[in-house]
């Protein structure tokens, strides 16, 4: 059976960004499988988000737009993106546009049927000081609480589609990546790292340093420690 890829892309007031991802993600994917689909999910953007995506979509059926009503978080809109997903691979692009274009080709090309391939960042060093400290003291309270040893876990992944299609998902923002993957990993499946080097946005600021965004990072760790514990 020849290879199919679902991307999942969450955006929240990315104007300025959204079209170029799409056509960014729409080119990389084509030059590696003919079956593709790209999901827009338009998380309550209050600016003209969703209006570009739903243009393209009206111009390009391989593209399919979801609408939040309101602003839910990336976990949520990531997670809807992957139930509407329906090719055999579901992977993600962000919706900002922040990947040099070999990141994503890279991933792609690392799919593998019984595995789950995450990227890592090979540098912290371009990233803002506080972010920085905070995907560092995650990614060792996470290796710490599950006796892994990741790199990193906010990075996006390559998946088949099965493995995650009716997953059990808690988080609302963006741990939703690093819980998609500790979820696999105690089940037994085996995930590899890649490498890929981070490319600052052109247009607007990254949603990821909000304190609504700590808050769900924080009541992540919560829930999950709490679920692990029961199931000691």
């Amino acid at each position: 059976m020849e290879d199919s890829i679902s991307i999942v892309i969450a955006a929240y007031n990315e104007e300025e960004n959204i079209g170029d991802a799409i056509h960014r993600a729409a080119k990389i994917v084509s030059r590696e499988v003919r079956d593709w689909e790209i999901i827009v999910v338009d998380d309550g953007s209050t600016d003209n988000t969703g209006n570009i995506a739903n243009q393209i979509a009206k111009k390009n059926k391989r593209v399919h737009v979801i609408t939040h009503r309101y602003n839910q978080g990336f976990g949520s809109a990531f997670a809807d993106g992957i139930r509407r997903a329906k090719k055999i691979y579901v992977t993600g692009f962000p919706g900002d546009n922040d990947w040099h274009q070999e990141t994503f080709s890279d991933l792609l090309k690392a799919r593998e049927k019984d595995c789950i391939t995450s990227q890592y960042m090979i540098s912290l060093s371009t990233r803002e000081p506080i972010r920085k400290f905070f995907s560092l003291t995650f990614t060792k309270i996470m290796n710490a609480m599950f006796n892994v040893n990741l790199q990193y876990y906010n990075g996006y992944f390559i998946c088949p589609i099965a493995m995650v299609k009716n997953m059990r998902l808690i988080s609302k923002g963006f741990t939703l990546l690093a819980e998609v993957k500790i979820r696999l990993i105690t089940k037994g499946v085996h995930l590899k790292e890649i490498p890929f080097s981070y490319k600052p946005r052109r247009y607007g600021v990254s949603k990821a340093l909000t304190l609504k965004s700590f808050l769900q990072t924080f009541s992540f760790l919560i829930q999950i420690l709490v679920e692990m514990s029961f199931h000691l």
